[in-house]
């Protein structure tokens, strides 16, 4: 899946109240991005990506 799919997907999932579901989500995007890191994602995005996807599965 792509990094948005997974993202629109758990956004619709917390919308539902399913929240965690929308962690499983979240997490995976984590691991998907953590894969790409330095190849394909610059390190500075990368940083702000994870910190916003850990506030976000906080938040839930």
């Amino acid at each position: 899946k792509s990094l948005t799919n997974l993202l629109k997907n758990a956004q619709k999932d917390a919308q539902k109240g399913k929240n965690l579901q929308a962690k499983i989500k979240l997490n995976a995007l984590k691991s998907l991005l953590s894969s790409l890191r330095n190849n394909g994602v610059h390190e500075t995005a990368y940083q702000v990506l994870i910190h916003n996807i850990n506030t976000l599965i906080s938040s839930l």
